[in-house]
């Protein structure tokens, strides 16, 4: 086979690439050219576009009109091409995308129309429209791929919704950054910043007592355990509704009203997590390890903020008012993970 598909490639690859390219433009690179082969070599080649080809002996398809504007036959493969009219418009890969794209914090990128679109993220929606689909196989889940979850990995999440084995099991190590990462005050009014510093780890960072300074744990059930400096120990659980945290001993810690309310982890339209984290008076940085030249630093006023991003794009945005949506001035929108 690899003699003749070097033959193939070396006598009838520009044919092939001309008649036969599925890219963009007909170029060399267009297309996928070795399953060309396998086609030709199972089925011969047709002599013209607008023809009917009997494939004798296929299984799922009988003949194909060659030049569809529509998909033919099946596949197991799940595949989405952001080309217009590469998978149909009645598909059932196209009837999987659309259905995907309207669950919530699904992640699809691609940065060109002759490569399949990467799927990015995920969540328990998501997953169950694939479970409920006719595929078998998914392409192309990054290897950075998240799921929506404080507490389930991906690898799980695909346990219990698509294979159903029973495997999955219930953890509490945390996903993402605490759900209470932002400016809070003490119990003094005193202000004070929490900040994730990886997954289960934060640091506490007191704005005028050096002592009240430290570091703890937390889980994904919102429960987080302190040691100050000045030696103290506690332990305490985040009550999302209330905007507090509260301690063991009583004590309890207000989120700062001042503060910018969308602090924290953020999907942005291609699917990577960005982090928003704000200071006193009203600065506030945006952290973007996928794509650093869309970092960058700017201002907030209530749930309004204005960004200037290290590529010197200048953009101003509003998060919604239940703080889950934040939605640029170009109309891109972001989602709270």
């Amino acid at each position: 086979v690899s003699n003749a598909t070097f033959y193939w490639a070396e006598q009838f690859a520009g044919h092939a690439s001309t008649r036969f390219a599925t890219g963009a433009s007909k170029r060399w690179s267009s297309g996928c050219l070795d399953e060309f082969w396998h086609y030709n070599a199972l089925f011969g080649s047709a002599a013209a576009l607008g023809s009917t080809v009997t494939l004798t002996g296929a299984n799922s398809l009988q003949s194909m009109y060659l030049n569809s504007p529509e998909n033919q036959g099946s596949c197991t493969t799940f595949v989405h091409w952001t080309k217009p009219g590469a998978s149909g418009s009645g598909s059932a890969l196209m009837l999987l995308a659309h259905a995907l794209k309207a669950t919530p914090r699904f992640g699809f990128y691609t940065n060109s129309v002759d490569r399949p679109a990467a799927i990015t993220a995920m969540s328990e929606e998501s997953l169950t429209r694939m479970r409920e689909s006719g595929f078998l196989f998914a392409r192309k889940v990054e290897g950075s791929a998240r799921f929506h979850s404080k507490c389930e990995t991906l690898e799980n999440a695909m346990e219990r919704v698509i294979f159903k084995s029973g495997l999955g099991s219930p953890s509490t190590q945390p996903q993402y950054n605490f759900v209470g990462d932002g400016q809070w005050l003490d119990n003094f009014s005193n202000g004070l910043s929490i900040k994730s510093t990886s997954p289960g780890h934060v640091t506490v960072v007191h704005t005028t007592e050096p002592a009240a300074n430290g570091q703890g744990t937390y889980d994904c059930t919102g429960k987080i355990s302190l040691s100050f400096n000045n030696g103290v120990q506690s332990q305490a659980v985040y009550d999302e509704r209330h905007l507090m945290l509260k301690f063991e001993n009583g004590v309890i810690w207000r989120k700062n009203p001042g503060s910018f309310l969308g602090d924290g982890l953020w999907m942005d339209s291609m699917g990577k997590w960005v982090t928003f984290e704000s200071r006193p008076p009203n600065f506030i940085t945006l952290h973007n390890q996928a794509y650093p030249d869309w970092k960058g630093q700017g201002t907030y006023s209530g749930l309004a903020v204005e960004i200037t991003f290290q590529n010197g794009v200048h953009l101003a945005g509003s998060v919604s008012s239940d703080t889950q949506k934040l939605t640029w001035a170009n109309g891109v929108e972001w989602v709270r993970v």
